[in-house]
């Protein structure tokens, strides 16, 4: 069977319509042999975004943008269907589709990410959620925005400065700078003078300010040798005061006051006599008494001593008579005379004769 020349022309030219069909949506992005999966993302302004835009996810291109159309009534919002062709990608709900610039070149892109890796699948035809990049041109508006508004400022007060310097500058402003710069080197000559005066007489003082110092390294020195007992004695200090803290001050302060009264009571009384210390202080006949008695002691002792048979016998073949001194009638009265008290109640006190008297008659 031969073919017509015609029917030949027709099979080539549907055929060379089918590559171009297949090489422009090859340079498009789109595999007409590959099924693709599809997702809606709805933006307020893609920005210039177009069909055949790509879709990537971690840098990598998983996709690209199958179409833009307007949606509402008053076409609020653009509907942007972007097709997924590759086999390792997997949708998950809620994953973050953000619009951002492609480069410097004014390219737009659509960036994947998800908002949380343990969602499940997401179905076909499902909506993400619209994110939209800040463009370079955005991004360097607000870092310049501040700045442009404090060079503004800056401006403002530069402007008011010089207007402020240009009204005061005249003849008068100038004479008084004039005479404030005269003023400040003769301040300036001053200090000069000091600070000589200064350095001659720390040359003059130099040896007595280096015993000064050295008197002052040897405290520190000192007081860094004693820093352990001077820490003993804080330590001590502190107990002390702890102790002093713990104890109950006025009661002891009470007890104080009250010995005291009872001590002024007791001094009264031997002021005025009472008792037997008062008596003692202000009385002498206890210290006749006392003196008394001991001489009649000290006569009683010398007696012992001068007679000692009459007190004490030693004898293997008998004893003499023991008993007192016997004294007659008349010497026994004339030792009462002496030996009797007064009538007022007070000790005797005996004369030198009678004390002679009464010395010989014991010794007898």
């Amino acid at each position: 069977m031969k073919l017509s020349k015609e029917f030949k022309i027709g099979v080539f030219s549907i055929i060379a319509l089918s590559f171009l069909v297949l090489g422009f949506n090859y340079l498009l992005g789109i595999n007409l042999f590959k099924k693709n999966r599809e997702y809606v993302v709805f933006y307020e302004n893609v920005k210039g975004l177009k069909p055949s835009n790509p879709i990537t996810y971690r840098g990598v291109q998983v996709g690209l943008v199958k179409g833009i159309e307007f949606v509402g009534d008053n076409l609020d919002s653009v509907k942007v269907t972007i097709q997924i062709d590759h086999d390792q990608f997997l949708m998950k709900m809620k994953t973050q589709a953000t619009l951002g610039s492609d480069g410097f070149l004014g390219g737009m892109k659509i960036d994947l990410a998800y908002g949380d890796t343990s969602l499940q699948m997401a179905a076909v035809g499902d909506t993400l959620i619209p994110l939209i990049e800040r463009d370079i041109q955005e991004a360097i508006g607000a870092e310049v925005a501040p700045l442009k508004k404090r060079a503004e400022d800056l401006i403002g007060t530069i402007d008011s400065v010089i207007t402020t310097i240009t009204a005061f500058w005249d003849e008068s402003t100038s004479q008084d700078i004039s005479q404030s710069v005269a003023g400040v080197k003769r301040a300036i000559i001053q200090f000069e003078h000091t600070a000589i005066k200064l350095d001659t007489l720390i040359a003059s003082e130099r040896a007595r300010l280096s015993r000064i110092f050295r008197n002052v390294e040897s405290i520190t020195e000192n007081l860094s040798e004693n820093n352990k007992n001077i820490t003993n004695t804080m330590n001590n200090m502190s107990d002390f005061s702890n102790k002093l803290e713990g104890i109950d001050v006025q009661k002891t302060l009470n007890k104080a006051e009250e010995t005291l009264g009872k001590l002024n009571l007791i001094v009264g009384q031997i002021n005025s006599g009472e008792g037997t210390l008062g008596s003692l202080i202000y009385n002498d006949s206890l210290h006749t008494a006392i003196l008394e008695t001991n001489a009649y002691i000290k006569l009683l002792v010398d007696d012992i001593r001068n007679y000692p048979n009459r007190y004490l016998h030693f004898s293997i073949f008998g004893s003499r008579e023991k008993g007192p001194v016997k004294l007659n009638s008349d010497e026994a009265k004339e030792l009462k005379k002496l030996l009797d008290d007064s009538s007022n109640g007070e000790y005797r006190r005996f004369t030198t004769e009678e004390m002679d008297s009464l010395r010989n008659k014991l010794m007898k």
